[in-house]
């Protein structure tokens, strides 16, 4: 994989993102998420971490930003909830204040909001399924959201 993260950045001339179009940048985006769990979990060697350093100096600056900001743990744990539920739950919020949560009214909205964002990513990477895309367009105030994304 060290290899297949120096020659992305060789070319692209930057780090892959999780969110990507190509599979291959996509997959190595992850990877890199995955290390940095593993990296504020204090489970790379040195030999590891020096390993990474050497890829690239993009890589070597990125575990740097890494480390100076620490491992964080979220305020809240996390919820996930099922596509299903957080569909239905956005969507009748949605019925009753005619509009798309928003980010700074409360950690539901918030919540509901980059779960919005993330389908939108969903999308965009031809991850959501005709199913789901369906329900967004069955609801005036969705399918606009829906048609912005595709523009």
């Amino acid at each position: 994989r060290l290899h297949q993260l120096h020659e992305f950045i060789s070319i692209a001339g930057r780090l892959p993102k999780r969110w990507a179009p190509d599979l291959r940048e996509r997959l190595l985006g992850e990877w890199l998420k995955r290390l940095k769990k593993s990296l504020d979990t204090d489970r790379l060697s040195d030999e590891q971490r020096q390993h990474l350093k050497d890829v690239h100096p993009m890589v070597s600056t990125r575990l740097a930003l890494w480390k100076k900001i620490g491992y964080r743990p979220r305020e809240h744990a996390q919820v996930r909830l099922p596509w299903q539920k957080r569909f239905d739950r956005v969507l009748q919020f949605v019925e009753k204040n005619n509009r798309t949560p928003k980010s700074g009214r409360t950690r539901e909205e918030y919540l509901d909001t980059e779960w919005l964002m993330y389908q939108k990513k969903r999308l965009a990477t031809g991850v959501m399924t005709p199913e789901q895309r369906a329900m967004f367009e069955a609801n005036p105030v969705l399918r606009q959201r829906l048609d912005r994304w595709t523009r």
